[in-house]
């Protein structure tokens, strides 16, 4: 191993350790899924949650997964732009690579969404959805844009955040909350959300590494409110 690539392990290593409480919960969360995924037949996670239906958990998950959705991450770039354009530069590429994997995963892998999947089963009738959500058809559902939006944006925000406790905490489990409004919503399957995300954490992980080499650039510490002095001055 070279010494160049020597700093980046180290450099990973203490990403890491510094955001351990994230990571951690992580781990633990995709532990959970992973087994729960050795255990249940596929669909039986979404049909699990019908009983559920009418019930205050509605109005939650619906709220859940607006947080992955174009306006609310949209709103966080904007507000990053006001505190640091590096910050918010890494927002936008994290999107960006988002939005491209997201695309390409889903032509790639081809599987039926729960309603799809029900339907050729005959077992529609037992996927009764959310009042106010219309069920996506089609064969876009592995994996979980959704989830992998908000598990990128979310462990972006923990890795930038100097915060390393609670706030960690809240990070992820905002994000483990939309993955878990997909099949409550009967948008998605456990695996879908799983995939979702492992490829979020490691693109926000990528992102983060390569835009902090930027950390001792004057120019790219700058805000909004700074620049809009400086050409003032």
């Amino acid at each position: 191993m070279t010494q160049k690539n020597r700093k980046k392990a180290a450099f990973l290593g203490q990403t890491i350790r510094e955001n351990r409480v994230y990571f951690s919960t992580y781990f633990i969360l995709l532990t959970v899924g992973v087994f729960l995924l050795s255990r249940i037949p596929q669909g039986d996670e979404d049909l699990f949650f019908v009983q559920f239906r009418g019930s205050i958990w509605d109005d939650i998950f619906k709220w859940a997964t607006k947080l992955a959705e174009p306006y609310f991450i949209s709103a966080a770039l904007i507000f990053l732009l006001f505190i640091n354009f590096r910050k918010a530069t890494s927002l936008l590429v994290t999107v960006l690579i988002v939005l491209a994997t997201a695309g390409l995963t889903k032509l790639l892998f081809r599987h039926n969404r729960p309603v799809l999947y029900f339907d050729k089963l005959n077992r529609l009738h037992e996927l009764t959805p959310v009042q106010g959500i219309q069920l996506l058809t089609g064969d876009t559902s592995f994996p979980s844009g959704h989830t992998m939006a908000a598990f990128a944006f979310f462990t972006l925000l923990a890795l930038q955040t100097k915060s390393k406790g609670l706030t960690a905490a809240l990070y992820i489990l905002l994000a483990a909350s939309v993955g878990l409004s997909r099949i409550y919503l009967g948008q998605h399957f456990l695996k879908d959300v799983v995939a979702g995300s492992i490829i979020g954490v490691l693109i926000a992980l990528i992102t983060y590494l390569l835009f902090e080499r930027l950390a001792d650039r004057p120019k790219w510490n700058r805000n909004l409110i700074s620049a809009f002095k400086r050409k003032q001055a």
